[in-house]
């Protein structure tokens, strides 16, 4: 198969997607099954990769159904099954507002409550005179009020 002009990604996922095929094909040998877990075990991307795919996989029939019965895959094939899936959910690790100035995915009213929280527990710190609780609050509260202006200005 040619590789030319494919990401990282885009090859680990054909990748998964051939082991996801070989492996549940029922013959898989030993050795292609230690192969598997040596590649697997080589990245967490390999993992997320190999686990999406495989979601994939059992989910839809489609790709059951198109299985080659001899296990001799057509490359052509299985990139075109690979460009017709959904794309993977986002990562879980999202980027900080702060970061990438991006706020619509946050609600107008837990920031503004988050900011408004950190100002009045900092207030309350200072009237009871706790150092931890002023010092907690005194270092969230310039962020919390940068991502409530983020958020005002961009809506």
């Amino acid at each position: 198969m040619d590789h030319a002009g494919r990401t990282n990604r885009e090859l680990a996922r054909l990748e998964a997607a051939r082991w996801v095929v070989r492996l549940s094909s029922g013959n898989c040998s030993a050795a292609e099954r230690e192969e598997f877990e040596t590649w697997r075990k080589a990245s967490l991307h390999h993992e997320v990769v190999y686990q999406w795919e495989n979601l994939v996989w059992d989910r839809t029939e489609r790709l059951q159904a198109l299985r080659p019965a001899d296990d001799n895959l057509d490359p052509l094939l299985l990139t075109s099954l690979v460009a017709a899936e959904p794309t993977p959910p986002p990562s879980r690790f999202r980027r900080p507002a702060l970061r990438t100035r991006q706020t619509r995915d946050l609600s107008l009213a837990a920031v503004a409550l988050g900011a408004g929280g950190t100002v009045l527990w900092s207030a309350y710190g200072v009237a009871i005179g706790s150092g931890p609780v002023m010092i907690s609050n005194l270092i969230v509260m310039p962020f919390a009020i940068a991502t409530l202006g983020m958020k005002l200005k961009s809506g």
